[in-house]
């Protein structure tokens, strides 16, 4: 957002209301905690709710105009003039402000493409997409020869035994026919991923098993995720938290649908599917509750109806959804929230919400102040 743009919002409400966007928007960068120290001393001398009003307004300015880092940062002093807003002796401080460190939240937005470098580049979450060389495939021979790939994707293109593939797809013929089958719609795959590396045999055959060519620059979506899940669960074991939520969010960036959404029936492709399912949902809402934690609402509520998105029975989601929601000021929604909760755990797993649960919502009934801790 330029300045100018960013002034008009503002002009009515004072030099030193000025001075706070001027600052932030010249920042550009979440490298400057001292910006957030000006922002909440100021914060005491204004009136917040109309402040968070405007920085909402600002927040949606910026980002109709594509500056997401001064969307960030305005959603952050938003979510502190609530909290300020709250009487001194119910007011909740912000951690990271008090130890003078820059949140997680303002990692940069991962860009989820197959590397650069990468010759074939797969993607499981969601619907299946191979691109060669950055050109989607779309001439595929036959949708065996695509199961072919998909199976050693899940396998994360190591080896798969020649008979579990002849089993698996074609699990009503004989021994020979599906042997046949097998050695035909690997060729015509084959012929299909040489436009990656015309002199390189794209699917090897060693020891009775297929496998991707390691030789080959493969990039699958799935295999990152992974990869960052567990970098990210490893770095949290270790109190690297910062490092931690970065991880995850990289991996809850990647997830894009379930794996292999549009083969449900596929028993093989089961197994992985609910793994990623349940790993996605577990980061996701470590992602959603320190987001909370630190301020980020709008973050926070986002992520949690993703997960809800994929769970509409994840408890933790509707609870945080439902304090986001009051802290916001949106009272309604919190108690909406609620009645959906119990209205879909009643449908789908007939239980009542968890005491827990309840007692939040007797809370927010009951307009009680509720602070940051998503306990």
């Amino acid at each position: 957002m330029r300045g100018k743009q960013l002034q008009k919002l503002v002009r009515r409400k004072g030099d030193q209301t000025m001075k706070l966007a001027e600052d932030l928007s010249l920042t550009g960068s979440a490298q400057a905690p001292e910006k957030w120290v000006v922002a909440a001393e100021l914060c005491h001398t204004l009136q917040y709710q109309q402040m968070a009003e405007l920085l909402g307004q600002a927040q949606l300015t910026s980002e109709q105009l594509g500056n997401t880092s001064l969307a960030q940062m305005l959603a952050m002093t938003r979510s502190m003039c609530l909290v300020y807003s709250q009487p001194q002796a119910n007011r909740v401080e912000l951690p990271w402000l008090n130890a003078g460190a820059t949140p997680f939240i303002f990692l940069p937005e991962p860009v989820v493409v197959g590397p650069n470098s990468a010759e074939l580049v797969i993607y499981c979450l969601g619907t299946f997409r191979v691109y060669q060389n950055g050109q989607l495939v779309t001439n595929w021979p036959s949708l065996k020869a695509q199961s072919i790939l998909k199976y050693l994707s899940a396998q994360r293109g190591g080896a798969v035994v020649r008979d579990i593939l002849m089993d698996t797809l074609w699990p009503e013929a004989d021994a020979d026919a599906a042997r046949r089958n097998l050695h035909q719609a690997v060729y015509s795959l084959r012929q299909i991923l040489k436009q990656s590396q015309p002199c390189l045999q794209p699917i090897q055959f060693e020891q009775d098993s297929y496998l991707l060519n390691p030789a080959l620059k493969v990039w699958i979506d799935w295999v990152e995720f992974e990869k960052y899940a567990q970098a990210g669960q490893r770095l949290e074991a270790q109190g690297r938290l910062a490092e931690a939520m970065a991880a995850f969010r990289h991996a809850e960036a990647l997830y894009r649908g379930d794996f292999l959404e549009d083969d449900l029936y596929e028993d093989w492709a089961s197994l992985t599917r609910e793994h990623a399912r349940v790993t996605y949902l577990n980061l996701a809402d470590r992602l959603s509750e320190h987001c909370l934690r630190y301020g980020e609402i709008e973050a926070a509520i986002s992520l949690s109806q993703r997960i809800l998105a994929r769970d509409n029975c994840h408890e933790q989601a509707h609870c945080r959804l439902m304090r986001c929601y009051s802290l916001q000021g949106l009272r309604s929604l919190a108690v909406r929230q609620y009645q959906l909760c119990a209205q879909t755990l009643k449908a789908e797993l007939d239980m009542l919400p968890s005491p827990a649960t309840q007692v939040l919502y007797q809370k927010i009934i009951g307009q009680e102040v509720l602070n940051l801790d998503t306990n």
